[in-house]
């Protein structure tokens, strides 16, 4: 799905995800598996990354951008200050940038540490928290970027990375992509992932089970 704006900013050229992770809806089988990415459960993540792989070439193809002039680069938790190399978001971005032949970097941004946002309702206390983290980027060769991340709310992490990236490298543009927004469904209503391809959902089985076979292996 394609998010021209978000809540969170206009510093983001554009944002992507595969669907929709609705809070109010446990049972809603895709928001199940975000939900497992998002606690870091490891078959979750492999599934993720075998999806944004196969997706991440769709997206550059829509988008024109030739994967050998754009850079993967992932986003960073609340608690970093550098991306964490073995992090759920790093394998992500980086093995997304190894099935497209993007380039990948773990050391583009920094920031301070803050508190998690996720627990924090008020708008206004929310974004204060998230200024504290006063992210920066070192440069970055290629003209086109693109922050992965596992979900999206207002998008106002994700604007704040891409603010800082352009600071740094002027004429860049910044997209995000992650494996979902979240909404509520009673807010809108309507709200279902039936758009969800069949590939899409075919890949993320087939990376879950691989791990699950590579795991059995092990004992």
């Amino acid at each position: 799905m394609h998010f021209a704006h978000l809540d969170g900013g206009n510093d983001l050229d554009g944002a992507y995800t595969f669907g929709y992770r609705i809070t109010d809806d446990g049972s809603d089988p895709w928001t199940a598996r975000f939900n497992r990415f998002k606690a870091k459960d490891k078959a979750a993540i492999a599934g993720g990354v075998v999806a944004i792989k196969g997706s991440m070439s769709e997206l550059l193809g829509a988008l024109g951008v030739k994967a050998a002039d754009a850079t993967y680069v992932p986003a960073l938790g609340s608690k970093e200050t550098k991306a964490a190399a073995g992090g759920p978001l790093a394998v992500l971005a980086g093995e997304a940038a190894k099935a497209t032949g993007a380039q990948f970097t773990c050391d583009a941004l920094s920031k301070k540490v803050h508190q998690p946002i996720h627990g924090i309702f008020d708008a206004s206390a929310r974004e204060a928290e998230l200024d504290k983290a006063e992210y920066v980027s070192g440069k970055i060769s290629t003209k086109t970027v693109f922050v992965f991340d596992d979900l999206i709310t207002r998008g106002s992490t994700l604007n704040r990375i891409a603010r800082a990236i352009k600071a740094a490298n002027p004429g860049t543009k910044v997209y995000g992509v992650a494996l979902a927004k979240t909404e509520r469904r009673a807010f809108w209503g309507t709200l279902t992932n039936d758009h969800v391809t069949g590939a899409w959902n075919d890949a993320w089985v087939r990376g879950e089970q691989k791990f699950q076979e590579w795991q059995k292996a092990q004992k």
